[in-house]
């Protein structure tokens, strides 16, 4: 008899006690995962660094997460390790393409910005040359600049563009554009001020 009871009594106990351990820090844990996610989708949408189609296939994803959860949570042991495990990788995997989209984006954002720059430069170059607020010599440096440059950037566009490589050339734009901007000065020419106006 006491035999039954102190078995009645254990089954009582670890009946009560898996579902919370199932329960618990696994589903906390991948339900904060969940929030976090949608706040980077949020933010993304906000910033501009996703696309429509992008917001629509990660948010898509991450709802599936989502009811993939409810639907585990709400059987009588709660989510497993197995399950917790599982969905944290899909979690994980999720992560990552919401990263790199948002970083294609920016890298994208970024290339179009060098590519105006590059072109405005050259136009300021080329209207030098011709007002005369640039000799000859110094248009041809200046110009020489310019295409290293430009050189950087095709190279840098292959291998895709790193965030130190995107501030490298964009000092580098910075440092030509007021020596375009001093040359041109110098010799008392106003060309280049008209240029930035327009």
């Amino acid at each position: 008899m006491r035999k039954l009871c102190w078995m009645a009594i254990v089954g009582f106990f670890i009946l009560g006690i898996v579902p919370a351990i199932h329960a618990g820090p696994s589903e906390q844990h991948i339900s904060q995962r969940i929030t976090d996610l949608q706040h980077r989708i949020d933010t993304g949408v906000r910033a501009g660094t996703l696309t429509p189609e992008e917001v629509q296939k990660l948010q898509s994803r991450l709802d599936k997460v989502r009811e993939r959860l409810d639907k585990a949570k709400e059987k009588k042991y709660g989510l497993t390790d197995g399950e917790a495990s599982s969905i944290n990788k899909q979690l994980d995997t999720l992560s990552k393409e919401i990263r790199k989209e948002k970083q294609d984006r920016q890298t994208n954002r970024a290339e179009g910005q060098i590519t105006r720059r590059i072109q405005e430069l050259q136009k300021r170059i080329e209207a030098g040359n011709r007002d005369g607020s640039l000799t000859g010599s110094e248009a041809k440096s200046l110009q020489t600049r310019l295409d290293g440059i430009q050189k950087q950037f095709d190279r840098a566009k292959k291998g895709g563009l790193s965030d130190q490589e995107i501030r490298a050339i964009e000092r580098s734009l910075d440092s030509l554009s007021k020596d375009i901007s001093k040359e041109r000065q110098d010799k008392g020419g106003f060309g280049d001020v008209v240029d930035k106006v327009k």
